[in-house]
C-alpha cells in the first residue's frame, strides 16, 4: 500500500511529513551508488551515499569526485566495498546501469534499464538478491505499475519475493477486497444445503463477521438521500474521532506487537481516566464474555451503559496477555500478610517496569490523575512503603482488561448492537468498536500467532486469514479468489507499520468500511512518544475515500500541539458546502480537547492521485455519499 502523502499538494508545518532517516545501515550483499569525497591511507576513503557519508575499505586506489556502483562485501569494522562499474573519472549513469546489468547477469532491456536507472537515481540501497528478483518480475517489460511497486518495496526494505510482490500488487489494484469477499461468500452460500464442509461453514461465518464489522458503522438505509447540511460536520468530526483508535498505537519490529497495540489503542486523556468501580466494569465485561450471541440479551445487559463501555475501552492497555498476567500476579502478591513475599514481588514488579518502559508509560497514562505522580515516585524510588497508595487503582486497571482470547468475541458482539442501542454510544465509541472488530477478525497477526503455537488454541476464534489459508491448502475450486483475498491481507501486513527510532508511519486499508463498496485507506505518521506510541499532539492523518457521488476525496489533517488544520482534496471545490459549518466543527474538536485552526480546499497535486475520480464528479453535490 504505497504512501499517498507525497501526492498531496501541501506538506505539514509540523515537520513530520516524512520520517527522518537513521544513520545508513549497510548489509553484506547490498548494491549502492556513491561518490568518493576524500581519500585516506591504506585504500580507505570517505564516500557519499545518498545523504550519508561513510568511511569504507576499497579494493583499489581511486580519485576524489569519481562515482561508482558498489557491492557491500562485509560490514564488520570498516565496511568493505567492491566496485561493480568500471573505473572512469566521468561515467554517465546510463553506462553504470549497463554495467550493473552485466554484473547481475541480466539482458539489456529497456524495462530493466529504466528500473535500474531509477534505483540509482533515487540513491536506493537494495540487496543483490532483491535486484535479481525485481528484474525477474519485470521480465523485460517496460511496466510502470510493476516498477512503481518494486521501487516502493526497496524503499520500505520489504524483501522482494513473488509472494510479497503479488500481495502488494493485489492490494494496489482497483478491485476492492470487500467485493472479493462478497463474491466468495456468495459462492459458499449458494452451495446446496448439507454440501458445505465444516471449514467452509467457518469461512463463510468469518467473512460475514469481517464484512459486517466494516459496514455496520456508518450504515444508512438503502436509497436514503442525505443533504449536505446534515453530513458535512459529522464527516469531519467523526473522521477526527475515528482516527483516535490509531493515535496511540505502539509498534516494534514484530507485527504482532503492532496489531496488539492497534487493537488496544485509544486517545490519551489530558487528565487521567475517571474512576469507575471495578465491580461495575467487571460485571459489564463478564456479561460480554459470557454472551453466546444472544443480541436481545446483549441489548438488555448494555442498556444505559454507554459511559461504562467507554470507560472499559479507555482502560485497555494494549499490552500482551503474558505481560498482563505477570503484572497482575506481582501486584496481587504485594500484601501485608507476608513481608518477605511482598518484597520479592515488589522487586519483580520494579524490575519488570525497568525492562519494559513502554508498559510502564502506558499504565501511567491510564491511571487516574491522583495516582500518576505517586506511580512514578514509587518505582523511581523503589519504595514499597508507598505502594499501598497506588495498589487499588493499579489492580483495578489490570482487572478491567479484556482477555486477548475474548477480544474477537467481545468487539464483534458490541459491533452487532442495533441502531437504537448504538445511538447510546458516541461516534468515537462506534468507530473504535467496528475498527477493532475488523482488525481482530481479519487475521493481520495470523503468522505471529502461528509462530507462537496459538493456531490451535480453542479459546481463540480462527481468523479470516487462517481459514482462507486452510481452504487454499485444501485446493478448493475457488482457489484463485481465495488467493486474491489472502494476498490483499498479506499486502496490508507488509505495509501496515514503518518505523525508526523516532518516527512511526501507519497505513491501513479497510474493506467496505463505513458502508462503502470500495476500500478506505487511512495513513498516519508522527513522532514517537516516550512510550513508543504515536503522538496525537503532533501527527498527520489522511483518509482516502472513493465516493460514488463526489469521487476520490482525501481529508488531510495536520495536528501540531493539538491545533488542527484540515484540508479537503477533491477534483471540485467543496468549500461552499463545508465552510458554513466551520463553527460547529470547531466546537466538536474542542470537545475532544483540540483546537481547529483552519479548514480549506485544495485540488490534487497530480493527476495520478485523482485518476479514479475522473468520471465520478460530474453529478450535483445535492446528495452526499455517507456520514463519516
Amino acid at each position: 500500500m504505497i504512501s499517498d502523502f507525497s501526492a498531496l499538494s501541501i506538506t505539514p508545518n509540523s515537520g513530520i511529513n516524512t520520517m527522518k532517516e537513521d544513520a545508513l545501515s549497510l548489509r553484506a550483499g547490498q548494491v549502492v551508488r556513491g561518490e568518493i569525497r576524500q581519500i585516506y591511507p591504506n585504500q580507505t576513503a570517505l564516500i557519499q551515499i545518498g545523504r550519508h557519508q561513510i568511511t569504507a575499505q576499497l579494493e583499489t586506489n581511486l580519485e576524489v569526485g569519481q562515482s561508482f556502483v558498489f557491492e557491500v562485501q562485509a560490514t564488520e569494522g570498516l565496511p568493505e566495498l567492491k566496485i561493480i562499474t568500471a573505473v572512469h573519472s566521468k561515467q554517465a549513469l546510463a553506462e553504470q546501469v549497463a554495467q550493473l546489468l552485466e554484473y547481475l547477469g541480466e539482458k539489456q532491456s529497456k524495462g530493466a534499464q529504466q528500473f535500474l536507472n531509477q534505483v540509482l537515481r533515487e540513491e536506493l540501497t537494495p540487496s543483490f538478491s532483491d535486484l535479481k528478483q525485481a528484474l525477474a518480475l519485470l521480465k523485460g517489460q517496460n511496466d510502470t505499475e510493476i516498477q512503481t511497486i518494486l521501487l516502493s518495496m526497496i524503499k520500505d526494505q520489504i524483501p522482494i519475493t513473488h509472494e510479497a510482490f503479488a500481495a502488494i500488487r493485489t492490494l494496489e489494484s482497483k478491485q476492492s477486497v470487500q467485493q472479493d469477499m462478497g463474491m466468495l461468500a456468495k459462492e459458499l452460500a449458494e452451495k446446496p444445503a448439507g454440501h458445505l464442509s465444516e471449514l467452509e461453514q467457518q469461512l463463510l461465518g468469518r467473512i460475514q463477521k469481517v464484512v459486517s464489522s466494516a459496514t455496520v458503522f456508518g450504515q444508512q438505509d438503502s436509497g436514503q438521500q442525505v443533504n449536505p447540511s446534515e453530513v458535512i460536520v459529522p464527516e469531519f468530526h467523526k473522521l477526527h474521532s475515528s482516527s483516535s483508535i490509531l493515535f496511540s498505537t505502539v509498534t516494534n519490529r514484530f507485527l504482532s506487537e503492532a496489531i496488539v497495540n492497534l487493537l488496544g489503542a485509544l486517545p490519551e486523556q489530558r487528565s487521567g481516566s475517571s474512576v469507575v468501580t471495578t465491580n461495575t466494569l467487571n460485571n459489564l465485561l463478564n456479561s460480554l464474555v459470557s454472551n453466546q450471541g444472544d443480541l436481545s440479551q446483549l441489548s438488555h445487559d448494555l442498556k444505559g451503559k454507554g459511559p461504562l463501555i467507554e470507560q472499559l475501552l479507555t482502560d485497555q492497555l494494549s499490552i500482551p496477555q503474558r505481560q498482563l498476567n505477570q503484572l497482575t500476579r506481582f501486584v496481587e502478591g504485594i500484601t501485608t500478610v507476608s513481608l518477605k513475599e511482598s518484597q520479592s514481588n515488589f522487586v519483580k514488579l520494579s524490575n519488570f517496569f525497568s525492562e519494559n518502559p513502554i508498559a510502564f508509560a502506558k499504565i501511567n497514562d491510564k491511571l487516574p490523575d491522583y495516582a500518576q505522580v505517586e506511580f512514578i515516585k514509587v518505582f523511581e524510588e523503589r519504595s514499597i512503603e508507598q505502594f499501598s497508595t497506588i495498589k487499588a487503582p493499579l489492580l483495578s486497571l489490570l482487572d478491567n482488561q479484556i482477555p486477548h482470547a475474548d477480544q474477537a468475541k467481545v468487539f464483534h458482539l458490541l459491533n452487532q448492537l442495533t441502531d437504537g442501542d448504538r445511538q447510546a454510544l458516541s461516534i468515537k465509541q462506534q468507530f473504535i468498536i467496528g475498527f477493532k472488530d475488523y482488525l481482530i477478525n481479519s487475521g493481520l497477526d495470523y503468522e505471529y500467532q502461528l509462530s507462537q503455537g496459538r493456531e490451535g488454541d480453542e479459546q481463540q476464534l480462527a481468523s479470516l486469514k487462517q481459514l482462507l489459508m486452510e481452504s487454499y491448502t485444501n485446493q478448493q475450486p475457488n482457489n484463485q479468489l481465495l488467493k486474491t483475498i489472502i494476498d490483499s491481507i498479506t499486502g496490508q501486513q507488509l505495509y501496515l507499520i514503518r518505523e525508526d527510532q523516532n518516527y512511526i508511519h501507519v497505513m491501513l486499508q479497510l474493506p467496505g468500511f463505513l458502508n462503502q463498496e470500495q476500500n478506505i485507506k487511512i495513513e498516519m505518521q508522527s513522532q514517537k512518544k516516550e512510550s513508543n506510541q504515536l503522538d496525537s499532539d503532533f501527527c498527520r492523518i489522511a483518509f482516502y475515500l472513493d465516493l460514488e457521488r463526489i469521487g476520490t476525496t482525501v481529508l488531510d489533517m495536520h495536528i501540531q500541539n493539538r491545533i488542527v488544520n484540515v484540508t479537503v482534496y477533491n477534483k471540485e471545490d467543496l468549500s461552499p458546502f463545508f465552510m458554513q459549518y466551520k463553527t460547529e466543527l470547531k466546537a466538536g474538536l474542542k470537545a475532544l480537547q483540540y483546537e481547529l485552526s483552519a479548514v480549506s480546499y485544495r485540488p490534487f497535486a497530480t493527476e495520478s492521485t485523482n485518476d479514479v475520480a475522473n468520471e465520478k464528479n460530474s453529478e450535483s453535490h445535492n446528495e452526499w455519499d455517507l456520514k463519516i
